[in-house]
């Protein structure tokens, strides 16, 4: 009997791994994904930019404006593909992250993702 449950355990365990890394993804969850991965980078490399003049006092104004031009034209990007897409769940994910880099450009001193 401990037998049986332990394979039962184990093809459940199995099946659930598989179904996790198999995970096909529409296009439109695709692109969500490469535009919060490609924000994420550009975010990064504005963080990197003010650690390097805080800490070394060279200027880095290029690698900002860089990260902020970078999220911006993915910010426009992004609010293209909103208004295209039909499907609530996406609009929902795209308009957290509209969010999330709309919070980023506030902080960063640029009030509205628009400008």
């Amino acid at each position: 009997m401990k037998n049986l449950f332990l394979i039962v355990i184990l093809v459940i365990a199995g099946f659930l791994a598989y179904n996790h890394f198999n995970k096909t993804y529409t296009p439109d969850e695709q692109f969500l994904m490469d535009i919060e991965s490609d924000f994420s980078k550009a975010s990064g490399l504005i963080t990197q930019s003010e650690r390097a003049a805080a800490a070394s006092g060279v200027d880095t104004t290029s690698s900002f404006e860089q990260g902020i031009e970078s999220i911006r034209a993915l910010r426009e990007e992004l609010e293209g593909f909103i208004n295209e897409v039909t499907d609530e769940k996406i609009v929902r994910d795209g308009q957290r992250l509209m969010k999330k880099i709309d919070d980023f450009l506030t902080r960063q001193g640029f009030p509205s993702g628009d400008q």
